[in-house]
């Protein structure tokens, strides 16, 4: 790799502004030994290392077909359109690349031609680009919704233009030769670089340990890029989900798919008003709750039990109603098929002896999703990943605790079966940052807190003339410092919730002296390099709440297996979360700021040495002094 990366290498040589980096030479010949030699490498990169070409270079290189996956749709993007392309210029070969998604994200063509005879637009801002939509379903390539600017990818009309895979016909679909699904898969299969994000390759993966084909084409390495969103990724995969939404779409593709064998709907459809009904009898109430808790009061109460299994037992009989249908014989086996599936997936998912998945319900606005999910997902990795591909790769900015890759490789299923390494960030954070915790505010849980934090904040606000991301491990608190601030700051005030993500943060860009108010999806994936962002202060230790059904179960097992679930899991998993928020700050050598946490447990408490240990080599002061000679005047 020196031949590449060194100081008189070849991005050297070709690359204006290129900077020789130990780190990440380091890296590159660490990916290119487990790529030939094969096993696993767990690898921490620290920002500014370059880790995308540290390990696509070495990819290139071995000459194996390779898939990448990623947890955001950014780097996703960078490493499509200007890594691989630069590349590929450089090593002068004509490299076979594909970006491939989740097949809700390209259009059906089955359902276009026969939502084109009778539209339906949910929204009116829909409906006014319906001639543009059929203009661009005419001439696309892809199919990739992206590609149609006029209408978000969240926007309800899509709904009724894609398929997800529970509804595709497959080789009986009349445009099978035609399916864009079908021909971004070709193309994968030929390949020599895939990239896909986390949720495709972990539905991937599920879908073949369950022994239902694959999606994603075979390869002889795996490289994982923010890594540390693999875990929570793939626990919701190696288990079971239901939402009441699976229910309404295959009523609803049921009434449409059969439309033409009216005699026979007509038997179906009072037993699918009684399914509707019997299904909004079992999930209704769980509406009551919000975010997410444990199912263990329902699994033990008759009355949840019995109404589950009236929608088993209901989607059973109307499955039976539609194999005596006698037109359509290609939607009808398909409509079979869902509807015993969905039935088994009700059965699963409130059967809780069946199995050692802990049973949890997520609410999210009007909407209700059952889970049954694995505690860890190291097992299911090692059979699912480990087993099938040679080499696979992991990597992050953050994923050591105290400089140990310990707890990353546990979470993973990794203990003693992978190689480490970690790689230090090249800036200097020594001078370009200050790290501020005070040692004079109430704790986070006192009464007292939010007050004092907010006039904590006034004044490093102040010190900082604004240019700051303000994270919190909750809305209320970022509610509550919002609304205390607001008015007494002469600095533009946004805060999350006001317009989407990426608009915020254009705003934030574009807007002197700008605040954002947010909560933890601000955490990670977010890039503001340059003066514009010049403080990012956290109001708290994120520590996961232990009553989360995931982290409650993880305790437990912990606690049980005669371990120490706050030092094994708590504390690494809040350290880990920390490290991403604070890693918003410092994105080139030329950034300078404050990293502030407005918890005195980091200071007061014993395993606040730990959370010390593990961030940033910068200064650390409790005095406000420091902060404000910090931003000086001849600061910009």
């Amino acid at each position: 790799m020196k031949r590449i990366f060194g100081p008189e290498g070849l991005l050297a040589r070709v690359l204006p502004g290129y900077e020789h980096r130990t780190g990440q030479q380091a890296m590159a010949d660490a990916v290119l030994a487990t790529l030939e030699m094969g096993g696993v490498l767990v690898v921490e990169a620290g920002t500014g290392i370059g880790k995308t070409l540290a390990y696509l270079v070495p990819l290139l290189s071995a000459g194996v077909k390779g898939l990448v996956s990623t947890g955001t749709k950014n780097l996703q993007e960078q490493i499509i359109r200007r890594d691989l392309p630069l590349l590929s210029r450089l090593a002068g070969q004509d490299l076979r690349l594909v970006l491939m998604k989740g097949r809700r994200n390209y259009l059906c063509r089955r359902r276009f031609k026969r939502w084109r005879t009778q539209p339906t637009f949910r929204q009116l801002d829909e409906a006014k680009v319906f001639d543009e939509l059929l203009g661009w379903a005419g001439r696309t390539k892809t199919g990739d919704l992206a590609e149609f600017e006029a209408v978000p990818e969240t926007a309800q009309v899509w709904n009724d233009l894609t398929v997800g895979s529970e509804s595709c016909l497959g080789s009986k679909c009349p445009d099978f030769e035609d399916c864009f699904v079908l021909k971004i898969r070709r193309a994968a299969a030929g390949a020599d670089v895939v990239v896909v994000n986390h949720h495709l390759l972990f539905a991937d993966l599920a879908v073949r340990q369950a022994g239902f084909g694959e999606v994603l084409p075979r390869a002889g390495a795996v490289i994982l890029d923010e890594a540390h969103l693999v875990a929570q990724t793939a626990v919701r995969f190696f288990g079971v989900n239901l939402t009441g939404r699976m229910i309404e779409d295959f009523s609803r593709d049921l009434t449409r798919d059969l439309a033409g064998a009216k005699r026979s709907v007509r038997r179906i459809i009072p037993e699918l008003g009684r399914l509707e009904q019997s299904a909004q009898a079992w999930l209704g109430p769980l509406l009551a709750i919000e975010g997410s808790r444990s199912l263990s009061a329902e699994l033990k109460d008759k009355k949840f039990l019995e109404r589950a299994a009236r929608v088993a037992d209901l989607l059973t009989v109307v499955s039976g109603r539609i194999k005596d249908v006698g037109e359509a014989e290609v939607e009808t086996d398909n409509l079979v098929r869902r509807a015993t599936d969905l039935a088994d997936v009700v059965r699963r998912v409130v059967d809780d002896g069946a199995d050692d998945l802990v049973r949890w319900v997520e609410v999210k606005g009007r909407h209700v999703t059952l889970h049954a999910s694995p505690v860890d997902v190291g097992e299911y990795l090692a059979e699912a990943l480990y087993a099938n591909v040679r080499s696979v790769v992991f990597t992050s900015a953050t994923l050591s605790v105290a400089g140990r890759l310990d707890y990353a490789q546990a979470d993973l299923g990794l203990t003693g079966a992978a190689d480490g390494l970690i790689v230090p960030s090249p800036f200097d954070y020594q001078r370009q940052t200050l790290l501020y915790v005070p040692s004079d505010l109430p704790l986070p849980g006192a009464e007292t807190f939010i007050d004092a934090a907010a006039d904590r904040l006034m004044e490093l606000l102040t010190a900082t003339r604004g240019r700051a991301f303000v994270l919190c491990t909750s809305f209320r608190n970022m509610n509550a410092f919002h609304q205390k601030l607001e008015g007494r700051l002469e600095y533009p005030c946004l805060v999350q919730g006001q317009a989407p993500r990426t608009v915020l943060l254009d705003r934030f860009r574009q807007t002197p002296g700008a605040i954002l108010f947010a909560t933890m999806s601000f955490w990670q994936g977010v890039d503001v390099p340059g003066p514009a962002l010049s403080a990012v202060i956290v109001d708290r230790l994120p520590f996961d709440p232990p009553d989360e059904p995931l982290v409650a179960a993880k305790i437990a097992r912990l606690r049980g297996n005669g371990g120490d679930p706050f030092f094994e899991f708590q504390v690494p998993t809040a350290v880990l979360q920390l490290k991403q928020g604070l890693g918003r700050l410092i994105r080139s050598r030329s950034d300078r700021g404050l990293l502030a946490v407005l918890d005195v447990r980091l200071i007061k408490k014993g395993y606040g040495r730990l959370f010390i240990k593990s961030l940033p080599d910068s200064p650390l002061t409790h005095d406000l002094g420091a902060v404000r000679e910090f931003f000086s005047p001849d600061y910009s």
